[in-house]
């Protein structure tokens, strides 16, 4: 163990505006809570666990919604070795105002359900004084040789859990209990000083006044929507776990440029916490520490006591997933929509339910794909299409629609123009992506960038998906590309028609997407209803 940088000074000024916090934001109540004193319950807080040596990612940047890699860690170590020395580090603090003399703590290491693997337990028997932080520290040789190395099937387990008792009596107990997933996304906080003083002066959903546990409250509500988030092709949810692995605390209007150095490039994904809800951020070869100013009051309190839906969303950007309502943005609502605004949540719709407690079933198996990789990609895996894909309309009889007329846009752009063969089939035809796309090839320099970066435009990705030639053409990773509608018109309408006899259906790229995560590789069929009549009447009844 060693003692860690003391959090007086902060606790300090913390207090000297208190009066003002006080006034703009009120302790318990919304902003015209008038200013009252109070007294901080005894807290001595686990606040999160972090690892060291920690090793840096692929920065993945984009151009023109094209993924390329535009920094490489040295030798590609972005894990651990096998059987390499790695030592676990939890930080422990005094949130409250009264002094600890210390504490007792034990460490658990949990290989799956069942007691622990291990144990290992020790004292500090220093002085905490409010805002005193200290580390506990605990070293682990990173999965044994003889163990086959890490298992990324789940990432559920291993586990590892610290358990501290204080030495004196503890008003709040819940923090003395951190969990940890060594093989979990990392993702570390920056956080302006003025939100965090002001999170610090008010009760959590814990009953606590830490930032730290007002941010594991959103992380542990993230990991419960893993597990909920059970499909067909995700029968037991999603197998990721989050960490908690960092908390910066910078000035409020910090002008620095270099806020990437305290760590930005080695945890899986960063949250900057500014003025309103935050705003998150892939590193890429830029970035600062500018926070804004003063936390927004009425954001504050409505989240203060509850899991912020929205951070939840943004912090799932950081595991590469999209805005799910892109696809549909100012056409439709989704009917069952996920946390990432669409995608389809079924079963899991109807009374009682609620989008931002479920991952779409895309969204799941997107997540499953990526756990034996580090974050950063971001949309990749809607590269995942079948080679060849076609269309089956089926009359309101229930036949085959033959000879209709259909034109396909992708988004609005007219593409193709076709009639429904005599199984009321259409073959989409595949659109080309740029030649340099092939598979396993690199391609280096690409046109329009500067000399000085060319990046490197690998396909496939370091996370093994390919980008190649389908009905979506060169494939947005944001997503504002990746639906395809069908203008369907009764066998007896014409091309230039405005007939009512039509049908407007659509097919979007998740669905694409799920297809191939079926099995369907190669080709795969997609049957439409339509409320058209087939141009033969039906025969007649025996």
């Amino acid at each position: 163990m060693r003692r860690e940088h003391s959090l007086k000074a902060l606790l300090a000024a913390s207090f000297l505006l208190l009066s003002c916090l006080t006034l703009l934001v009120g302790i318990e109540g919304g902003p015209s809570t008038p200013a009252q004193a109070f007294a901080k319950p005894s807290d001595l807080d686990v606040t999160y666990v972090e690892r060291e040596p920690r090793y840096p990612v692929y920065i993945i940047d984009y151009d023109e919604g094209v993924p390329y890699v535009a920094a490489s860690p040295e030798n590609g170590k972005t894990w651990p070795d096998v059987g390499e020395a790695v030592t676990f580090n939890a930080h422990v603090v005094n949130k409250g105002e009264v002094a600890f003399s210390g504490f007792t703590y034990t460490w658990r290491f949990y290989a799956g359900d069942g007691p622990p693997l291990w144990e290992s337990t020790g004292q500090y028997a220093g002085v905490m004084d409010p805002g005193d932080g200290v580390l506990v520290s605990q070293g682990w040789n990173w999965y044994e040789a003889s163990a086959g190395g890490p298992d990324h099937r789940t990432h559920r387990y291993p586990k590892l859990v610290l358990t501290i008792i204080p030495n004196e009596p503890d008003e709040r107990t819940a923090n003395n209990v951190r969990e940890y997933y060594p093989l979990g996304k990392d993702i570390a906080f920056f956080v302006a000083q003025d939100l965090y003083d002001a999170f610090n002066a008010r009760a959590n959903a814990t009953g606590t006044y830490s930032y730290e546990d007002w941010v594991q409250y959103q992380i542990k509500a993230m990991n419960e929507a893993f597990d909920r988030s059970t499909y067909p092709l995700a029968p037991d949810g999603v197998r990721e776990r989050v960490n908690l692995e960092a908390v910066y605390v910078v000035p409020a209007a910090s002008a620095a440029n270099n806020w990437r150095c305290a760590g930005a490039y080695i945890s899986d994904g960063i949250f900057r916490a500014n003025t309103y809800r935050g705003t998150w951020d892939q590193p890429r070869s830029g970035g600062n520490c500018n926070m804004g100013d003063a936390g927004n009051v009425d954001w504050l309190n409505s989240v203060i006591r509850s899991v912020d839906d929205g951070l939840v969303h943004e912090l799932s950007h950081q595991l590469g997933l999209i805005d799910a309502y892109n696809l549909h943005a100012g056409r439709w609502d989704w009917p069952c929509p996920g946390i990432m605004g669409g995608g389809d949540r079924s079963p899991h719709c109807g009374a009682g339910t609620d989008p931002s407690d479920y991952y779409s079933s895309q969204d799941a198996v997107a997540l499953n794909l990526e756990l034996p990789y580090r974050a950063r990609y971001y949309g990749e895996y809607l590269f995942d299409i079948p080679r060849s894909m076609e269309v089956r309309f089926i009359a309101r009889d229930g036949r085959p629609l033959r000879n209709a007329y259909v034109e396909i846009y992708l988004e609005d752009k007219l593409t193709q123009r076709v009639l429904t063969d005599a199984n009321g089939k259409i073959a989409l035809l595949n659109r080309p992506v740029p030649s340099c796309a092939s598979d396993d090839q690199w391609c280096d320099g690409r046109a329009g960038r500067p000399e000085a970066n060319p990046g490197q435009w690998r396909n496939p990705t370091l996370t093994g998906h390919s980008q190649r030639d389908s009905p979506f053409g060169q494939i947005d990773v944001i997503g504002r590309n990746g639906v395809l509608r069908f203008k369907v018109r009764a066998p007896n309408g014409k091309w230039e028609s405005d007939s009512i006899l039509e049908d407007r259906l659509a097919l979007d790229i998740s669905e694409a997407n799920l297809a191939y995560w079926q099995g369907n590789r190669d080709s795969a069929t997609f049957v439409f209803d339509t409320s058209l009549a087939d141009s033969e009447p039906a025969p007649e009844p025996p």
